[in-house]
């Protein structure tokens, strides 16, 4: 029967070039390489090694042998890097599940951050409204979920939160942007760009409009604060989104403006009920905290 610690024994002369070489690599004694040796030689069927006088020198058939040997231990080393990396949180993979609007620019920044020193981890990326990012975490199709309050939905588990305010957004040129904030009473009467009315911002900020007894002039409705952000841009309206709709603009030279009153943007970190973070994952929402906070 071939062993492992035979193979081991034999591998060690080879590359040693003698008995007492290998014994001293492998931390054994040399009756106790010369017996395994012995013990791999009847199993294989023919000679390993000519002895002459105090040294060994390995046949052709040994030779051949250990091209195989050495193919085997090049996997195992290859396997024992991965499991290294691993343990350090330098390889694997992640699935992230996240709401639209922090796809352009938030998102895009933490990953940066957090590959920055793992080129082995491949980070797949889904993107979809908060419910569909509940529902991935929760069938565990994805590993980390980023959503917007209210964040409930079966087999999830929320591991933290985060509140923002929202901002004002306005086209380039536009003469709100003389200001240094915009509060509700300056839009009204203006063509608006609002939110879908199944959204919890969309409640939020029509509640504020009619507290304050300001009429807008709503043009276009969209579930998506990143496609509010484009019909500004175009000059259709203003609107009031999330900050990270407002980089958006920010960064395609549109105005952003603080808004009062306050209008808060809640989101948070899901993961799914029957599990529990790994290293990577750990790693990844510290990357996240880390970047949220510069930004």
């Amino acid at each position: 029967m071939i062993t492992s610690r035979a193979i081991e024994a034999f591998r060690a002369i080879i590359l040693t070039g003698g008995v007492s070489a290998a014994a001293e690599m492998l931390h054994i004694s040399q009756p106790a390489v010369t017996r395994l040796i012995k013990d791999l030689e009847a199993s294989l069927g023919f000679s390993l090694f000519h002895r002459r006088k105090s040294r060994v020198f390995p046949t052709n058939e040994a030779l051949t042998f250990y091209e195989e040997v050495a193919r085997s231990f090049i996997g195992l080393e290859r396997i024992s890097r991965v499991a290294e990396q691993i343990r350090e949180r330098k390889a694997g993979r992640l699935s992230i599940a996240t709401m639209p609007a922090l796809i352009h620019g938030l998102l895009p920044s933490v990953i940066k951050h957090f590959t920055a020193d793992r080129p082995d981890v491949v980070t797949s990326i889904q993107v979809g409204r908060s419910p569909s990012v509940l529902q991935l975490v929760g069938s565990q199709q994805a590993d980390i979920g980023i959503a917007s309050s209210p964040i409930q939905g079966p087999g999830v588990k929320l591991l933290k939160t985060f509140t923002t305010d929202c901002v004002c957004i306005l086209p380039p040129g536009h003469d709100l942007g003389k200001q240094a904030e915009i509060s509700v009473g300056d839009l009204a009467d203006l063509p608006f760009i609002s939110l879908g009315q199944e959204t919890l911002n969309r409640f939020k900020v029509d509640a504020m409009f009619e507290n304050a007894g300001v009429k807008r002039k709503v043009q276009i409705e969209t579930l998506l604060s990143s496609a509010a952000a484009s019909f500004v841009m175009e000059g259709i309206g203003v609107s009031v989104v999330d900050p990270f709709a407002g980089n958006m603009v920010k960064n395609l030279g549109g105005i952003v403006r603080p808004f009062k009153p306050t209008v808060t943007f809640e989101f948070g970190v899901v993961i799914s009920q029957s599990k529990t973070l790994s290293g990577l994952e750990q790693d990844f929402l510290e990357a996240f905290e880390h970047v949220l906070s510069e930004e």
